[in-house]
């Protein structure tokens, strides 16, 4: 399983050189513009959702436990915040920094701006300026994620039943929940 983690892991396996690499790319004066998703989710009084992790059911395999035993096992944790936090521990670089972090050490960009934003999905948010709009656009994102990272949950061990379980409540709840995700937003100048 090692390596086959190892084989799903992010494509951009050294974040810092290709910030380097990006910086060298721009003209003098030019712009950097950067938005990183974070993988954790809030709900809407803006707490923290605890994520319901299939690892929890009281097995090391995931293609052993039956999907009635996750779904009674959830016990009110999030599904949807489960996969997020699985697929970003299998997903995310080990080299992984946060944005602003990466940029201050590339010596030729100078941050102009760095800042994280509450983004609503599915709902306008509480507050949240253009929150109406963001929260169309990322109920899409969402589903689209989904779809998209069901090969990488299989290739990791999930059993396509086991994704279905996971993707049915997934949904259910992005489609009914006020959830918001935290985004990082950072602009820089060579």
């Amino acid at each position: 399983m090692a390596a086959q983690v190892d084989n799903i892991r992010n494509a951009v396996t050294d974040p810092q050189a290709l910030i380097l690499l990006l910086s060298q790319a721009l003209a003098p004066g030019g712009l950097l513009l950067l938005a990183d998703g974070d993988w954790i989710v809030y709900d809407q009084h803006k707490k923290l959702v605890e994520p319901f992790q299939w690892w929890d059911c009281g097995t090391t395999s995931s293609s052993l436990v039956e999907p009635a035993v996750l779904e009674e096992d959830a016990h009110g944790r999030s599904w949807y915040a489960g996969w997020l936090n699985f697929l970003g521990n299998l997903t995310r670089s080990k080299n992984y920094r946060p944005i602003e972090e990466l940029v201050q050490n590339a010596d030729a960009l100078t941050v102009l701006d760095s800042r994280r934003y509450l983004s609503p999905i599915n709902w306008p948010g509480e507050g949240i300026e253009n929150g109406e709009d963001l929260g169309k656009f990322l109920i899409i994102n969402q589903r689209n994620f989904l779809l998209g990272s069901k090969e990488i949950a299989s290739q990791a061990g999930f059993s396509r039943e086991m994704i279905e379980v996971w993707g049915r409540h997934y949904e259910a709840e992005v489609d009914s929940g006020h959830f918001y995700n935290l985004w990082h937003y950072l602009t820089a100048q060579k």
